[in-house]
C-alpha cells in the first residue's frame, strides 16, 4: 500500500457508457489513463448503461459524474468531461 493511502478519499469519478456508443468507447482511453495515474488517490467506476441491473441513468451518453466534498457535477459532452476531468484531478 502506497503513502497515498492516507490521503482522504476526496473525489469520485463515475462514467457512464455502451458498448455500442463511439464518443463513449474514444472517452474511455482517457479514462482508464486517469484511472491508472489516480487510482490510489480517487474512486473510479464504469458503469454500462445496457447492463440490466442499472435502475436509472443519464439522458445523454457518455456522460460523467464527479462527485467531491462539495457535491456532484455532471459532464456531457466530450470535450467538456476530457478538460473538465484533467482540470479537476490536476488541481
Amino acid at each position: 500500500m502506497g503513502n497515498n493511502q492516507s490521503k482522504e478519499l476526496r473525489l469520485h469519478v463515475i462514467i457512464y457508457t455502451a458498448t455500442w456508443c463511439k464518443r463513449c468507447q474514444n472517452l474511455k482511453e482517457l479514462y482508464n489513463n486517469l484511472k491508472n495515474m489516480y487510482c490510489d488517490t480517487y474512486s473510479f467506476n464504469e458503469i454500462d448503461i445496457d447492463d440490466e441491473n442499472n435502475i436509472s441513468f443519464p439522458d445523454t451518453i457518455p456522460c460523467v459524474y464527479i462527485y467531491n466534498n462539495f457535491g456532484k457535477t455532471i459532464l456531457s459532452g466530450q470535450e467538456e468531461i476530457e478538460q473538465s476531468i484533467e482540470m479537476i484531478l490536476d488541481s
